[in-house]
């Protein structure tokens, strides 16, 4: 809004004073409007809608006091600044003004300086507080668009959590049933048959997992509960976790781990749960890669005195607008959805169980492209160490 298009609505029965006012603000660029009584104010105010009124006080009829509270009862109109202008200066008649609704006075004799700067700072609040109810109104709407994702996210996490309930029982089933068939067909069935059962369990116990995670996220209270922890080997756990793994032979990623010299360093987790968080980065890690791509392991003390563990891609990395999102329950990044398996609730898993051991994870660019998740944990002290797992 500028200046030039600020209206001014000047209230006066008195054409001198209306003159003496309306010079300088003219001169100062204000649209001016007037009205000679509290009754025409109130029908040319809404039709008008000032930024600002000069007010009489001593009028016949309405008086400015009475005039004022008529404009604040108008929701329309109540936001509207009022500065009385009176020739009392008598601290009962200011105070009335005040509780009128008035946001200032103007005292005669006018001096132009006086009414230009008066005029100017009512306008300047008038601003600021329009952009404040802006703000607070987009605040309100982005709490709304919070709280409806938020309730979209859960109802999903929920519907999910009844649903893998629901399969886990007949999967575990299938499982058993084909282990069985594993153990007991050898001699009856050919290499090929065999094969193909062991896919069925290895599907089987891929799907077993994610059901469990599912599960896992939905009874997860982070605000209630806390993991146990103790003091873990760090190097030894991830280079279990990396020796468990199948990486597909036609990628040609390597996955290499990298302890700076940290090989005796413990760290306070639980164990079940960090392997975990481990397992799921370097599968994301894997998945995300280009091919013939390198997964880097990696573990330094932040200068905060924590220990940090790395898992760097060379895959296309997270957009700077969607590394918070990664880590939300059931969301995949767009351009992976129809490229990569997965549901979207490997990352927000680690998350939570970082969350709940009491450390962080975390994502950001990688030194050369792809991207770089780590997890920062609490070192375990000698005083703290009890046997490892």
């Amino acid at each position: 809004m500028t200046r030039q298009a600020m209206k001014i609505l000047i209230v006066d029965d008195n054409p001198v004073n209306v003159d003496v006012l309306r010079t300088p603000l003219e001169q100062a660029g204000y649209e001016i409007y007037m009205a000679p009584s509290g009754e025409v104010t109130l029908k040319l105010a809404p039709q008008v809608m000032p930024d600002l009124i000069l007010l009489d006080v001593m009028m016949p009829g309405l008086d400015g006091f009475e005039t004022c509270l008529q404009l604040k009862a108008n929701k329309d109109l109540s936001d509207i600044p009022v500065v009385f202008v009176t020739g009392k200066t008598d601290t009962e008649d200011i105070i009335k003004g005040f509780q009128a609704g008035g946001a200032d006075y103007i005292n005669k004799p006018f001096r132009h300086e006086e009414i230009l700067a008066r005029v100017a700072t009512q306008l300047k609040l008038r601003r600021a507080n329009q952009k404040n109810r802006m703000l607070v109104e987009d605040l309100k709407k982005a709490i709304v668009n919070m709280e409806d994702a938020r309730q979209e996210t859960l109802a999903k996490t929920q519907f999910l959590a009844r649903m893998t309930h629901e399969l886990r029982t007949p999967m575990t089933a299938i499982l058993g049933f084909a282990e069985l068939l594993m153990r007991n067909s050898r001699g009856h069935l050919d290499e090929k048959d065999l094969s193909l059962v062991g896919e069925v369990c290895k599907a089987g116990d891929h799907l077993m997992q994610l059901i469990n995670r599912v599960l896992d996220y939905s009874e997860l209270d982070e605000e209630t509960l806390r993991f146990e922890t103790e003091p873990v080997r760090l190097s030894r756990l991830v280079r279990e976790v990396v020796e468990s793994r199948t990486v597909p032979p036609d990628s040609g990623i390597e996955i290499e781990a990298c302890f700076n010299g940290m090989e005796g360093q413990n760290v306070q987790a639980n164990p079940a749960r960090l392997r975990e968080i481990v397992d799921i980065l370097i599968d994301n890690a894997v998945k995300y890669n280009v091919e013939g791509g390198r997964v880097l392991i990696e573990c330094e003390v932040t200068p905060a005195g924590r220990v940090r563990l790395s898992v760097v891609d060379e895959g296309a990395g997270i957009p700077e607008t969607e590394k918070d999102k990664v880590f939300l329950p059931l969301y995949r990044l767009a351009k992976h959805v129809e490229e990569v398996d997965g549901i979207g609730m490997g990352l927000a898993c680690a998350r939570k169980y970082a969350s709940l051991m009491d450390a962080t994870l975390d994502v950001e660019p990688g030194p050369q492209g792809g991207s770089r998740f780590n997890l920062e944990m609490s070192s375990a002290h000698a005083s703290e160490k009890r046997p490892e797992t």
